[in-house]
Order: C-alpha cells, then sequence, then structure tokens
C-alpha cells in the first residue's frame, strides 16, 4: 500500500504536466546542419549582392549581369558544399582519432581511468564514497565507459557526429537560396534599367547595415 501511495502522485504529476504542455522534446542543437546553412546563405546574400551591384554599378548589359550572377551562384553553391563536406569530414576523423586514444588508455590503465571518472562526479557535487561507486559501476561497461570519458574530455558524444553529407548539402541549397534572393531582382528583367540599379544599390545598402548584427 504505501509503494502503491508513493507511485500515485508521481503518476498524477506527470498526467498533469503533460495536459498543461509539459514536454522534454529538445531541437538539435549540436550544429550538423544550422551552422553551414547560416553561413551558406549569409555567404549566398553577401557575395552576390556585392557582385551585381557592381556590375549594376559599372552599366553592364543585362546579359552580362545575368551571366555572371549563374556563373557566381553555382561556383559559389559548389564551394561552400564542397568545403562544408571537407572541413565536418576531418572534424568527425580527429573525433574519432581522440575516442581512440582514449579508448587506448582505458585498456591499459583502467584504474587511473575509473579514478579519473570519480573526480568528475566529484566536481558535479557527489561525495567521494558516492562517486567512486558511481565511477565503478559506469567502468564495468566499457561503452559506456567510453562514452561518458569522451563527453567529459572532449564535449562530444562520438555516436551523435554531425552528418558531412547533410553538411554539406545544406549549405550549398543554402547558398543558392541566398544567391538567388539577392540577386534574382537584378540579374533578370530589372538589370541595366534605373530601377534595377537602384534595387542593387538598396540591397547592398542593406547588408552593409546588416552586417555588424552577424
Amino acid at each position: 500500500m504505501a509503494d502503491e501511495e508513493t507511485r500515485n502522485p508521481s503518476s498524477a504529476t506527470g498526467t498533469a504536466a503533460l495536459r498543461a504542455g509539459w514536454s522534454h522534446r529538445h531541437r538539435d542543437v549540436s550544429g550538423g546542419w544550422l551552422r553551414p546553412t547560416v553561413f551558406g546563405a549569409v555567404d549566398g546574400l553577401v557575395t552576390n549582392t556585392s557582385l551585381i551591384a557592381g556590375l549594376g554599378g559599372g552599366r553592364a548589359s543585362p546579359h552580362i549581369v545575368i551571366l555572371t550572377g549563374v556563373a557566381a551562384l553555382v561556383a559559389g553553391a559548389f564551394s561552400m558544399g564542397t568545403g562544408e563536406y571537407i572541413s565536418v569530414t576531418n572534424q568527425n576523423e580527429l573525433v574519432h582519432a581522440e575516442v581512440a586514444l582514449e579508448q587506448k588508455m582505458l585498456t591499459l590503465f583502467p584504474m587511473a581511468e575509473q579514478e579519473e571518472l570519480a573526480g568528475y562526479f566529484r566536481e558535479y557535487g557527489a561525495d567521494a564514497e558516492t562517486a567512486a561507486r558511481m565511477a565503478a559501476a559506469v567502468s564495468k561497461d566499457p561503452g559506456t565507459a567510453l562514452r561518458v570519458h569522451t563527453r567529459e574530455e572532449l564535449g562530444v558524444d562520438p555516436s551523435e557526429l554531425p552528418s558531412p553529407v547533410l553538411a554539406g548539402f545544406a549549405s550549398l541549397l543554402a547558398f543558392s537560396f541566398g544567391a538567388l534572393v539577392r540577386w534574382s531582382p537584378g540579374g533578370w528583367w530589372w538589370a541595366g534599367s534605373p530601377g534595377g540599379r537602384y534595387c542593387t544599390r538598396a540591397c547592398a545598402s542593406s547588408c552593409w547595415v546588416g552586417w555588424p548584427s552577424r
């Protein structure tokens, strides 16, 4: 009866929290796709705005403006996508190398690594005895011990590394979208006209004014 009485309030509290909108789901904040998307979009906006503004200021023909805009969009998008893919791949390879080193240390010096783990738990507020028991329990499973050590020492989870392909595509698509947003008004039917030149100057000014806030 005592156990049932202690469980019922917990269940009721959980139900009430769910009805009130409680949720423990979080968005992905690891930066696997968000960072390259933001960088790609901003780069597409600034690069192509500056390019089209320069062509408009030089009174280039609409054909030249369109051709240059398309070439810059394609070159920039593939450059950003390839660079992001290589960058994330190299970052993941470095993480795997450090994880392999940590796994080697766990194999060669298990007691020293266990004491190191107990030190982390003491830093979180556990007393010495509790920290030692927690470290011993975690160290019984080599996989769990490796994950905890890499999280504490490297700040990453080796099982949740960003995808190079996703990062590359995100950067490529974001650059293309950013370039189209700024390039289209100055690169199509307004190119070379007073309205087109005014639009490109306004776009360049907006980028210049908004740059410090980025």
